[in-house]
C-alpha cells in the first residue's frame, strides 16, 4: 500500500471508528503491513555554529548520518 492510499485508508477509518466504534480501525490497521522500525535521533546542536563548522560534533554527526540504514 502506497503513502497516498494509506493516508486515504486513514481519515476514512477514523469517520468508520467514530461512526462504528473501534473495531473497524482495527481492522484497517491490521491490514497495513508492517515495516522495519527505524531509529530516532535527536541532536540539540548547542552552538549554531555546531551545524555549519567543520568541528568534532559536526564530524561525528556525519559518521553516525553514514551509519544509519537508508529509510
Amino acid at each position: 500500500m502506497d503513502r497516498k492510499t494509506f493516508l486515504q485508508s486513514l481519515s476514512v477509518g477514523t469517520i468508520i471508528a467514530g461512526a462504528t466504534g473501534l473495531s473497524a480501525l482495527e481492522k484497517l490497521a491490521d491490514a497495513v503491513p508492517s515495516s522495519p522500525v527505524m531509529p530516532v535521533l535527536f541532536l540539540g546542536h548547542g552552538s549554531p555554529m555546531n551545524a555549519i563548522e567543520l568541528n568534532e560534533f559536526s564530524s561525528g554527526w556525519r559518521a553516525v548520518g553514514k551509519s544509519l540504514p537508508v529509510p
